[in-house]
């Protein structure tokens, strides 16, 4: 290829300037919203506002779910912001993705040739999972960053033994990292892949090279500079909750996101849209050119070891796959230059029509909701414009497509399918989440809330609050565990106010029907939350006193 127009070239002079303009761009256009955002925002704001960065706090309580880099990395941010905003939020999150990016393109080039290196990339950032969590406040794109860094010192380690022990350290310093970001999965997501990556090769005897035991003194002391401080700190349910619930509970038996064991089986294909499309023609292409393509062993081992990793968790959300997306692109991009250099086949051009009908489809269904307005839409129909104009798109690329497909060139299709993802990004930050923000974010009900209340006045809530400590910067707001602690708050002779949720209407009890006064009302999200006071008793008047 023409040194002008190198892979190298194009992806510092192209991709990544596009990416980071798409990704940064707009990243304060809209509200944090739930349920992660607020939260992660409001424990960094929390951090700055009292100076304790060891211990995290959330509602003015210690926060043990999650280790503190990312929350440091926010409240930096924040710093040159002077508040906790939504774009100094979500800035780590989004410079940790196009730090992803980067590191793919040179894994590509290490493992592959630059042309895969490309539209690894190009793949990566054109999955729907991986843009959208990266321009979220999400501590995912960093452990992904992490992870991604250890696995790539690891395989160069591994190509320069026996000199490559400076590697495996620098690898384990990257694991210790993401100990700090997200737990135990920052170390076992590369160390399982890596392993499995030796076994696939046969090359298991070289384990005994990669110094695990130094490896894991190493991160677990730079672990340990953070934990055994917090631990003292904290208290002893502020240690048992991060070491045992956060990270065996979430294994075994999660208190929260349970899922089947077959989840991720059906998620990713969705998350990884639209380059899903074509898995069953790469797991067709792979099969058939097992023999050929095994310098693409180590993002195989990759994929299928994080995938088997989390779908053996019982906690489960579509978001935790993240790590593996550089790999899953590495796969498709190989696939793809492979088709890039021969005469397109079946298995490319039916994928490729399947996924311009499902373009135009979506497109035609999604216009159609406004045009007979169904009720799913009413709550953004005044937004009209803005999701005509995304169907429009999504109907013309899929017609375009399907008009490319008539000069039967594999390079068209892959730029068909890629600039029209970018188009479709641009238009979801530029447009679509500005639209929908209105019944996204707690910010207005917030605004509502605030205007009942003064400095003084008592404010509890029946759940965790953080949506409303972030928005109305307020904590601690005190809550209320059962049903009879909200009755004796709202009986009591003194004026309250109450945030509470549900499903549908709320239905109050029988002793506060009477004493109870809703005074606004909103659905975020699925959920609808209300904001209840109580009619005050006025003490009696006193006789006046007779005196002599």
């Amino acid at each position: 290829m023409n040194q002008a127009v190198s892979p190298t070239r194009l992806f510092f002079g192209l991709i990544l300037p596009l990416s980071a303009a798409v990704m940064l761009g707009n990243l304060g256009g809209w509200d944090l919203w739930n349920p992660d955002e607020p939260r992660y925002a409001q424990v960094a704001r929390e951090m700055l506002a009292t100076g304790q960065y060891v211990v995290p706090h959330l509602n003015a309580e210690p926060y043990p779910d999650k280790p503190p880099l990312f929350f440091w990395l926010v409240a930096l941010c924040s710093r040159f912001f002077g508040d906790v905003t939504a774009y100094a939020a979500r800035l780590p999150a989004a410079m940790a993705a196009l730090g992803v990016v980067t590191l793919t393109f040179f894994l590509g080039m290490r493992i592959a040739d630059p042309l895969t290196a490309l539209l690894a990339t190009v793949i990566l950032v054109t999955s729907e999972q991986f843009f959208t969590v990266s321009i979220s406040a999400h501590l995912d794109p960093l452990l992904t960053l992490l992870t991604t860094a250890s696995i790539m010192l690891l395989q160069s380690g591994y190509t320069r033994l026996p000199a490559g022990t400076p590697f495996f350290l620098a690898a384990y310093a990257c694991m210790g990292l993401a100990l700090l970001t997200k737990g135990p999965v920052g170390l076992l997501v590369p160390l399982i892949s890596f392993l499995l990556y030796l076994v696939l090769t046969k090359e298991w005897r070289f384990i005994r090279h990669l110094h695990i035991g130094k490896g894991l003194v190493l991160a677990a002391g730079m672990l340990s500079l953070w934990l055994v401080p917090a631990c003292l700190m904290g208290g002893d349910a502020y240690t048992q909750n991060i070491l045992f619930k956060q990270t065996f509970g979430r294994t075994i038996e999660s208190y929260s996101h349970q899922n089947p064991f077959y989840y991720y089986l059906i998620e990713f294909p969705v998350d990884f849209f639209p380059w899903s499309v074509f898995i069953p023609s790469a797991c067709l292409y792979y099969w058939k050119r097992r023999e050929r393509l095994r310098d693409m062993c180590l993002p195989l081992a990759w994929f299928a070891g994080t995938f088997l990793f989390f779908s053996s968790m019982s906690c489960k959300r579509s978001l935790y796959l993240l790590p593996l997306y550089p790999a899953a692109a590495l796969l498709m991009a190989r696939l793809w230059a492979d088709w890039l250099r021969s005469p397109p086949q079946r298995m490319v051009t039916v994928p490729f029509k399947v996924l311009c009908w499902l373009l135009a489809g979506f497109g035609t269904v999604g216009a159609g909701l406004f045009v007979f307005d169904i009720a799913v839409i009413r709550p953004i129909q005044h937004h009209a414009m803005a999701f005509y104009t995304l169907c429009i798109v999504l109907v013309c690329a899929g017609l375009a497509g399907l008009w490319l497909c008539r000069f039967n060139r594999s390079v068209y299709f892959f730029g068909h399918v890629a600039a029209s993802t970018a188009v479709i990004f641009v238009l979801i930050v530029t447009i679509i989440f500005p639209a929908i923000n209105s019944i996204k974010s707690g910010r207005f009900f917030c605004e509502r809330i605030a205007r009942h209340l003064g400095p003084g006045d008592r404010l509890v809530a029946t759940f965790e609050p953080e949506l409303f400590n972030y928005f109305l910067r307020r904590w601690p707001i005190p809550v209320l565990q059962q049903d009879k602690d909200l009755v004796s708050e709202l009986l009591a002779p003194r004026k309250t106010y109450a945030i509470t949720r549900a499903r549908k209407n709320l239905t109050l009890p029988n002793e506060l029907r009477d004493s109870v006064t809703v005074l606004e009302q909103q659905q975020i999200g699925h959920r609808n939350y209300f904001l209840l006071t109580n009619k005050t008793i006025t003490p009696p008047i006193p006789h006046p006193t007779a005196f002599p």
